[in-house]
């Protein structure tokens, strides 16, 4: 599929292998990535990093073979790759993607998947990998082994006699759907649908809660960003055709005021044929269980934008910006519409050891109908609301292909520059050439 030269540009991939030598077992790189990597090989469209592969809201995704392992690969990533603190790294054991999997209604075969190995390690993993990397500790070199594209993916039903819980159901139809998008007749799609349509849309709606809320929420946003835009009507409005508009309305008039789900469902039974872009906003809140505190990422905002109004026509040409600053940096430009987010307040630098990302990463996803893909050079400018406004400008990691673009930030950052809980705009922002 591609030649080892294609992969050797990737330099994280040669550092994991190494890493795998030392952690003393192969590891693989599975989920959304390793897809984009092996279609990035198909298309022949070589990248010079692993980052710019990750998908917009996407991890990460890697299994090592035990929970000290996954730790000591966790830490090295980190330590190693400066990049890898914009995006979330999910390290799982083999029990863990067991325990994971088990929870799901069906099962996906032929999944794309990366061996990281150390000399003459072996795996049956290897059977499933496209891609083989392979580390020789006495000669120093990393060998890349392409396997081709690998055997044709599949969806069947775990079990069609006991379905899982809703909640379940629904998150695995979203998934399915956003990834075979044209197969809306599949077998296994049809009897998720079916089930889901017996239980009912507000019955359905209902029992959504907590981490399952949370889970559905991901899956329906991710649903979004891949097919809001640029497929057919037919295509983009799948759940229309399988669920039901019926279904979807009592999904929708069930769920709380201020739900994302909610609005989510709300906006993509209203969307209009016309040309429309659509931006997300994911940050870091604060959880507490028992003694346990941890930054989780949840989704603040999403909304639709007018890519033929006025106002966002401007904006999408590169006009200059509207806000004031310095005039040294005279030829800044808006790439998109201003994303709107709540950040915390500051840690206490009289308490606490400032540590970057400890708060997480905060993510904006544009879906852009007019299709600039251009990279800002300059960096993020954030703006506070009110007569106190002022511009920041904040470390970043921009993603961008085809007509989305994932805006990934330091929320720490974000949080110290405002210097109090306040409402901010972020900015793509790109600097003109003079001419």
């Amino acid at each position: 599929m591609a030649s080892p030269e294609f992969w050797e540009r990737i330099p994280e991939l040669s550092a994991i292998a190494v890493i795998a030598a030392d952690v003393g077992s192969p590891l693989r790189m599975r989920g959304s990535t390793a897809r984009a990597l092996r279609q990035l090989a198909k298309d022949g469209r070589p990248i010079d990093s692993l980052f710019d592969s990750v998908p917009p809201l996407a991890d990460i995704d890697l299994v090592a073979p035990s929970r000290p392992s996954a730790r000591e690969l966790h830490d090295r990533i980190l330590r190693e790759f400066g990049e890898s603190r914009f995006f979330h790294t999910e390290i799982k054991t083999e029990a863990d993607v067991a325990r994971y999997e088990g929870l799901a209604n069906v099962q996906i075969s032929g999944e794309p998947e990366i061996l990281f190995s150390s000399g003459e390690q072996d795996s049956d993993v290897d059977e499933r990998a496209f891609l083989h990397v392979n580390y020789d500790p006495d000669k120093r070199k990393v060998r890349f082994y392409d396997q081709g594209s690998g055997p044709p993916e599949g969806i069947s039903l775990i079990s069609k006699k006991e379905l899982r819980l809703p909640q379940f159901a629904l998150a695995d139809l979203l998934y399915l759907v956003r990834r075979f998008p044209n197969s809306p007749e599949d077998p296994a799609i049809r009897t998720l649908a079916e089930h889901l349509k017996s239980v009912g849309g507000a019955s359905v709606a209902k029992s959504l809660r907590g981490a399952t809320n949370r889970r559905a929420v991901f899956c329906f946003l991710k649903y979004l960003v891949d097919h809001f835009l640029f497929r057919s009507n037919e295509t983009t409005q799948v759940l229309h055709r399988i669920l039901g508009l019926d279904f979807l309305k009592a999904f929708a008039e069930a769920r709380a005021d201020g739900d994302p789900l909610r609005a989510m469902v709300n906006l993509d039974l209203a969307r209009p044929k016309a040309r429309q872009g659509l931006m997300c906003t994911v940050v870091p809140r604060l959880e507490s269980s028992g003694r346990t505190r941890k930054w989780i990422r949840h989704v603040e905002s999403v909304s639709i934008f007018d890519a033929d109004s006025p106002t966002t026509t401007r904006l999408l040409e590169f006009e200059p910006m509207t806000v004031q600053i310095d005039s040294d940096l005279n030829g800044i430009s808006v790439i998109g519409p201003p994303a709107h987010l709540e950040v915390d307040d500051p840690p206490d630098p009289g308490c606490c050891r400032f540590k970057d990302f400890d708060r997480g990463v905060a993510e904006i996803v544009w879906v852009d109908p007019s299709s600039h893909r251009v990279h800002p050079r300059l960096g993020v400018v954030a703006e506070g609301e009110g007569q106190d406004e002022r511009v920041q400008f904040f470390t970043y990691c921009l993603n961008s292909g085809s007509h989305v673009a994932s805006l990934r930030c330091d929320y720490n950052f974000l949080c110290i520059g405002a210097g109090s809980r306040r409402f901010l705009n972020v900015y793509r922002i790109a600097k003109q050439d003079a001419n």
